[in-house]
């Protein structure tokens, strides 16, 4: 359980402690310095727990099972069934990201078909056939996956 101090901030002080949060974690950051500044802020439990519960979210959109999600990611059903529930009722901003992100993805898909469809004719040239193969590995696999 997350402990916290009994003495409240004030509206104006909380706002400034968000918006340099804000400065801290968002601004300018590629890869590297984000996951450096993830483990100088939180422990590796706390990094765990957040990531479980931004890939818990990432597949219920993508309708993947809540059983199928626990024991994936060896989570509870019950916090499964808890953000199932977050992302059902409302808009959130995570629910916005992830779905921008999917389009992006099912759009770079797109490309890869089109590619493929053009490109890559097995039997014509040599190594055509496990270039062709892996393609068609990759597509059923989105296609399990629903995506």
């Amino acid at each position: 359980m997350v402990r916290t101090s009994r003495m409240k901030l004030s509206e104006s002080a909380l706002d400034r402690v968000y918006q340099l949060l804000f400065e801290v974690v968002a601004k300018d950051k590629n890869k590297d310095e984000f996951l450096e500044l993830m483990q100088d802020i939180f422990s590796q439990t706390e990094r765990l727990v957040i990531a479980k519960r931004v890939v818990i979210m990432y597949l219920l959109i993508n309708d993947v099972p809540q059983g199928d999600i626990a024991h994936a990611l060896h989570a509870s059903v019950g916090t499964v069934s808890r953000y199932a529930l977050y992302l059902e009722n409302k808009e959130t901003g995570v629910k916005k990201i992830i779905k921008r992100l999917l389009k992006k993805e099912k759009i770079m898909y797109l490309f890869d078909d089109i590619f493929h469809e053009l490109f890559i004719t097995p039997g014509v040239y040599k190594g055509h056939w496990s270039i062709y193969t892996s393609y068609l590995k990759r597509k059923n696999k989105r296609k399990t996956a629903g995506l």
